[in-house]
């Protein structure tokens, strides 16, 4: 009977330390964990840069957020105008490290509605046509390097648009907090 007594704490010692770990195994391999991702959008693997598309980087040094205009600007594309520049200046004090950078081909006009004449930080990069290398419809990040790195798309419903720009800033911001360069 004591020798019972003595093994009881014995063995409850060793389930306290064992439990946890034998949990975790069983938690990890039925694949019940969920990951953390902290991005919004999507992490392009392998980051295109800017010469693997025939270009100079527009922004050297900057970050940049990149807008492809594929056809026609009309009411979609115009909002996303307005939301990129709305972006731009809810950056606050970080909007000297930030560029704006619009590919369009030279035939596309933008409608003067929009008014991008007043925005000192836009850039405007004529092709002939458009990138192939870079997704149509998607908004996307380069960093200073000239990597673009991570993109959102932005699909065809003009009400999402609010949303989709809302977590480019939010990961842009992160981006910029944790990096040095740019």
């Amino acid at each position: 009977m004591s020798n019972n007594k003595k093994i009881k704490p014995l063995i409850m010692l060793v389930l306290a330390f064992a439990m946890p770990v034998v949990l975790a195994k069983l938690y990890l391999s039925q694949s019940w964990y969920q990951g953390g991702v902290t991005n919004r959008g999507v992490l392009m693997a392998p980051a295109i840069n800017f010469s693997e598309l025939d270009m100079i980087n527009p922004a050297p040094g900057k970050w940049q957020l990149i807008y492809q205009i594929d056809n026609d600007c009309m009411e979609f594309c115009q909002q996303q105008l307005r939301l990129m520049h709305q972006s731009f200046v809810a950056l606050g004090r970080n909007q000297d490290r930030v560029k704006l950078s619009i590919f369009k081909p030279e035939s596309i006009k933008i409608p003067k509605q929009v008014n991008v004449s007043e925005w000192q930080e836009l850039a405007f990069i004529s092709a002939l046509s458009p990138l192939t290398g870079l997704p149509p419809k998607r908004l996307m990040i380069a960093d200073p390097l000239g990597n673009i790195m991570m993109s959102y798309d932005l699909g065809s419903d003009p009400e999402g648009l609010k949303m989709i720009n809302r977590d480019m800033l939010i990961d842009l911001r992160k981006l910029l907090k944790l990096s040095k360069v740019g």
